[in-house]
């Protein structure tokens, strides 16, 4: 799916550049399918990174097209860069996700939905600036670490009351 978004992306947009970042069981098919569409000059494969802070400084969108997941923290740590991110609708991907709100998500097979939002945000980047910093807000309100104790401390304080 990723690769077919990429694809009609690049015919669009031909100043788009793509990385996918990770490895995995389809690594090596999915480095031959770039190979045999000629999009080896547009995207890029960089295996696993560990530190994704230089991924984050250089990329603008996230996408996971993921045909399973729980929670993705992939998603969670690019919104915390206030990164847009496409997502499919997988797992817990709407408990988080507002559509249109803080990101985007569609369903498996739509690799058009995909296409037409992020066409309108290459062309009006600047109208997205508002889901940008919401999906912040959303990440850091939502998973930061002071939340999570703070949530772990009141839940052991009910428990001390009872």
């Amino acid at each position: 799916m990723f690769l077919d978004i990429a694809k009609k992306l690049i015919t669009k947009h031909d100043d788009l550049y793509f990385l996918v970042v990770g490895d995995g069981d389809l690594f090596e098919e999915v480095k031959t399918k770039i190979s045999a569409r000629k999009l080896g000059d547009k995207i890029i494969m960089t295996g696993m990174i560990q530190d994704m802070s230089t991924i984050y400084s250089l990329t603008d969108i996230v996408l996971l097209t993921s045909k399973n997941e729980g929670t993705p923290v992939a998603l969670i740590e690019a919104m915390s860069q206030s990164k847009l991110v496409f997502s499919t609708n997988v797992g817990g991907v709407s408990d988080f996700i507002k559509q249109g709100i803080n990101g985007f998500y569609f369903e498996q097979s739509d690799v058009d939905g995909f296409v037409s939002e992020i066409s309108n945000w290459v062309t009006n980047p600047h109208n997205y600036d508002n889901i940008r910093e919401e999906a912040r807000t959303t990440a850091v309100n939502t998973f930061s670490s002071t939340r999570l104790v703070s949530d772990i401390e009141n839940l052991y304080s009910r428990c001390l009351k009872k």
